[in-house]
């Protein structure tokens, strides 16, 4: 009898420890999952907020570049009053005053001005262009303000012709604003590299009615 609950007890021994030991697997086994669930949750809140963070900054920007000179130096012309935006010429058929719309201007080219227009290429020297430093960082540093770590070569700014206006008044564009696909790095990488988390192309469009003299 006494052997039989010594054999039962060492039974019950072995069974506790072996119980305890698949706890603790069972433990692992969810809580390694669970970290990588919670680190991906708050990885995608970050990409979230940034992506808010950016459209509010390019909002921003764009109320800037409505009444700053065009970035693109072709759009403007310097007088002895400083810089000032460019007349829309009268097209043939056509008298001044008449509405762009009704085809009384000729057409002007949609001028697009990005962030690697400024950067130096490996010999040192600056890529060809027709865009003004100065006035792009001063539209620049207002998004960069909300879209925080925002490259310079990630931002770009566009004047499109979209016949508003009259024929020999200021040019009227439209103001575009974009901040190209940003990727985001996801813990998910660890285990599959093809993982891709990009956020998409933001934009912000404004019509440039009162813009600088």
């Amino acid at each position: 009898m006494t052997r039989l609950l010594a054999n039962a007890r060492r039974a019950a021994g072995r069974f506790v420890r072996r119980d305890r030991g698949a706890a603790s697997l069972e433990f692992v086994i969810v809580f390694i999952p669970l970290i990588l669930l919670i680190l991906l949750i708050v990885q995608v809140s970050i990409a979230y907020h940034w992506a808010l963070s950016a459209q509010k900054g390019l909002e921003m920007a764009a109320r800037l570049a409505a009444v700053t000179p065009p970035v693109s130096t072709s759009l403007t012309v310097q007088t002895g009053l400083g810089t000032r935006v460019i007349n829309r010429n009268v097209a043939a058929g056509a008298n001044a005053g008449d509405a762009c719309y009704l085809g009384a201007c000729e057409p002007i080219p949609t001028q697009v001005c990005n962030g690697s227009a400024f950067i130096p290429r490996e010999d040192g020297s600056m890529p060809d262009s027709n865009c003004d430093l100065t006035r792009f960082k001063l539209i620049y540093d207002e998004v960069d303000r909300f879209a925080y770590s925002l490259e310079l070569e990630d931002f770009a700014i566009a004047y499109e012709d979209v016949n508003l206006g009259s024929a020999g008044q200021t040019y009227v564009p439209l103001i575009v604003l974009a901040v190209s696909p940003q990727s985001m790095p996801m813990i998910l990488r660890m285990f599959d590299t093809t993982v891709e988390f990009e956020i998409p192309e933001i934009l912000a469009t404004i019509v440039a009615e009162d813009l600088s003299n």
